[in-house]
């Protein structure tokens, strides 16, 4: 995962030079910290961080009440967003969860920075995650073809409703499974064989390929799989995605 722009807010100047300190260790992690959590408000730009990290008991505005202001900012309801107190108890948790922040975590001794930077972490992943969901729904799904989306170890991430309607099947039955769930073992293995070519150093940009897909009545239905591999996260392979054109259609668009 690429590095992460923390915002760490708290009305005491010795935590955040702590948060510094402890978050800093962290090579992925950058950290920015602010005492005054009204201060923040008018100067909170979400396309600058990827996380905000927040005390709860604060004068003026609490941290779930800069929850509630700054919600309006998030660019997605998911913007990570974790209180970091060491007062509240359970009530507060509760209230925190339930209000649809990320984390809420008890101040305390070094494992508890280590625990956050944890928590960060997961957080900005869940949120990475789901932008891209979105942006597959709203992008990919407007090319009107079938479209899936294979992830690094070989089954579906995402589907989209053409895909599924032109097989007869739910898209919750196939994202989660291999590839070989809807293509014959040969149209699996061709497929793999030029995913391989697409990943090396003097392979093309794209792949286009005849492929077979298998109907929940077992029809076959032939295309022509035009796949690429995702944009990599780091040095981190993700998957690939494929857009599958009848086989009269030479090119897209």
């Amino acid at each position: 995962m690429s590095g992460i722009q923390v915002l760490h807010v708290d009305d005491d100047s010795s935590m955040t030079e702590l948060a510094e300190l402890m978050l800093g260790r962290a090579d992925d992690l950058q950290v920015t910290t602010r005492t005054d959590p009204e201060d923040i408000l008018a100067v909170f730009d979400p396309t600058e961080f990827d996380c905000v990290v927040s005390d709860y008991d604060m004068p003026r505005l609490d941290g779930l009440e800069l929850y509630e202001e700054l919600t309006e900012q998030f660019p997605h309801p998911d913007f990570p967003y974790i209180l970091f107190t060491g007062r509240g108890g359970e009530e507060v948790a509760s209230t925190a969860l339930n209000a649809g922040l990320t984390g809420y975590l008890q101040k305390g001794g070094t494992e508890q920075w280590d625990r956050l930077q944890n928590r960060i972490r997961e957080g900005v992943q869940r949120y990475r995650a789901t932008r891209r969901a979105d942006r597959y729904d709203t992008v990919l799904k407007a090319l009107g073809y079938p479209i899936y989306v294979v992830d690094e170890t070989g089954r579906f991430r995402w589907v989209n409703d053409e895909l599924a309607e032109t097989l007869d099947r739910d898209r919750e039955d196939i994202v989660g499974e291999p590839t070989d769930y809807i293509k014959p073992p040969e149209v699996v293995e061709r497929a793999e064989d030029e995913l391989g070519d697409l990943l090396s150093s003097a392979g093309p940009d794209t792949s286009r390929f005849p492929a077979t897909l298998v109907t929940a009545d077992g029809e076959e239905i032939e295309f022509r799989d035009h796949m690429a591999v995702l944009p990599y996260e780091g040095e981190e392979f993700r998957g690939s995605v494929g857009i599958l054109r009848p086989l009269d259609e030479d090119r897209l668009p």
